[in-house]
């Protein structure tokens, strides 16, 4: 969920919400911390929950796709040793070098295959990453926005974006408590310190590069 959350706060995505104050009046501040928000939402703690599963089908299916790529190219090399086999038959080793080099188109083609499963695969989880962003902050600004005109607030900044704000400024708890309200009875509590969702700090690779000894890709 780690992962997860810093997906969803890159690119500036939560910067200040602000109210429009009145001009006769000066700002009356209230202060969110976005990420905690965020993090607490049961929604996303959903989220993570089916990345993480969705994450762990697509590893298999990789798994899959590498080890039948590495029998192949195991299959290639018995074929390269009866090819040089000096104790072999001339049509023993044009038949291995035969077989070798279909196995060998075969290879290249499941190599492409795992290629295109890795990009396809990361493709949609980033979709899936922004699709769900562009949900949740609209939400939690909207929560934020109503917790805060409880106070009278006309202007509310990002904690995140904030260098000092006085505690009595903060109403974070408020809106996580507001968000919570429509949390569903059968969800588990959220864990102290949850599971990283699986992406890279940059790239959110779903699934690791797994090379097949020997063999160009």
């Amino acid at each position: 969920m780690k992962k997860l959350t810093q997906l969803l706060l890159t690119c500036g995505v939560f910067g200040s919400v602000a109210l429009m104050a009145r001009a006769d009046d000066g700002p009356k501040i209230a202060v969110v911390d976005m990420q905690k928000v965020v993090k607490g939402h049961y929604e996303t703690q959903t989220e993570e929950a089916k990345w993480r599963s969705d994450s762990e089908k697509a590893q298999k299916e990789f798994d899959v796709l590498t080890k039948d790529a590495q029998d192949l190219y195991n299959q290639i090399k018995e074929d390269q040793d009866q090819s040089n086999n000096p104790t072999a038959t001339a049509d023993a080793k044009a038949k291995a070098v035969s077989e070798g080099q279909q196995k060998n188109a075969q290879l290249q083609q499941k190599l492409q295959e795992r290629q295109k499963f890795q990009n396809d695969t990361q493709q949609l989880m980033q979709q899936r990453v922004i699709q769900f962003r562009t949900m949740i902050v609209d939400e939690v600004s909207k929560v934020a926005i109503t917790v805060a005109k409880r106070h009278g607030a006309t202007l509310v900044l990002d904690r995140g974006s904030t260098i000092f704000a006085d505690p009595s400024y903060d109403i974070t708890q408020e809106v996580v408590d507001e968000i919570n309200k429509n949390r569903p009875a059968n969800l588990p509590a959220l864990p102290a310190e949850p599971a990283a969702a699986p992406s890279s700090s940059s790239s959110s690779t779903v699934v690791p590069k797994i090379t097949v000894p020997g063999v160009s890709q």
